[in-house]
């Protein structure tokens, strides 16, 4: 019996096309979704020190204070951020931020100060998702 949607084959074809579509717009709008959340947690908690430099923060979106920085690679900027470093409290001084939340912040500060875009890999994906 013929289907109206053609042979099996192409069911098959049909149905792996949609599956990638899908999972494309997933991704975008997880990325989308990532870069909104590190600006929020930015405005929220980040912007009074790195706004005005408290404590000798790099100002945001400053490319010559934060290059030195994020030369040492993310993982210690996000260990620095999580931890408390110098004269920067532990999550800014927010214990109520998750991991996730913060390491999206740093995210987007670095992204600001250096102009490139930040990839989130599915491992950070998760993490914002597990976190909440």
């Amino acid at each position: 019996m013929k289907s109206s949607w053609g042979t099996p084959g192409m069911r098959s074809t049909i149905l792996i096309q949609a599956l990638v579509v899908t999972s494309v717009l997933a991704v975008s709008t997880l990325t989308a979704q990532a870069g909104r959340e590190g600006k929020g947690v930015y405005k929220r908690t980040c912007v009074y020190c790195h706004q005005t430099g408290v404590s000798g923060a790099p100002l945001f979106g400053d490319s010559a204070a934060w290059q030195p920085r994020i030369a040492q690679g993310r993982e210690v900027l996000y260990r620095h951020a999580l931890g408390g470093f110098k004269g920067m409290p532990a999550k800014g001084a927010n214990p109520k931020l998750t991991d996730a939340e913060v390491r999206l912040a740093v995210d987007y500060m670095v992204q600001n100060a250096s102009g490139q875009s930040v990839p989130q890999t599915s491992a950070q994906r998760m993490r914002v998702q597990s976190d909440r």
